[in-house]
């Protein structure tokens, strides 16, 4: 991949994954200068909404608040000032067989996102629906409702 980037991965006791990928963005054009791209293994919990009962994993890009930049020699899960702006600009859940297809899969949006073919800011433009195929996408007013009625 070229451009500035860099990516970490956790997992915590019940095998639940976070993969994190930070990247400078390529282009003058771009709404941030820096951009957060999430991915988690979705928990089958009672909690947890799921938008297809087929989806494994979902993946969030976020800009990033330019009051920090991110430190690319760092891991990105111990930089705690970093502020990710909400909601995500894109959100999608889909379906992988494992949470190694599913970062493959992210991979290759991170380097589309590098390289300026993918628009971190506008979920429909072109590219977007053949890089996460039946995917299920997030927008954000569908996140909002969805946490108002959790929380009533």
């Amino acid at each position: 991949m070229k451009g500035e980037y860099r990516c970490d991965r956790i997992s915590d006791d019940t095998g639940g994954m976070l993969v994190a990928w930070a990247f400078k963005s390529s282009s003058e054009v771009r709404v941030w200068p820096e951009y957060l791209v999430t991915l988690q293994a979705l928990a089958r919990t009672p909690d947890t909404v799921i938008h297809d009962k087929h989806c494994t994993h979902e993946v969030h890009i976020f800009g990033l608040s330019p009051l920090v930049s991110v430190d690319y020699g760092r891991n990105i899960f111990e930089q705690s000032g970093l502020r990710p702006l909400t909601p995500s600009t894109v959100g999608y859940q889909f379906r992988a067989y494992s949470d190694d297809e599913a970062v493959g899969h992210v991979s290759v949006i991170v380097e589309h996102l590098l390289d300026g073919s993918l628009d971190p800011d506008d979920p429909e433009a072109d590219g977007w629906s053949s890089a996460l195929p039946k995917a299920v996408p997030l927008r954000p007013s569908l996140v909002l409702e969805d946490a108002n009625s959790q929380s009533q």
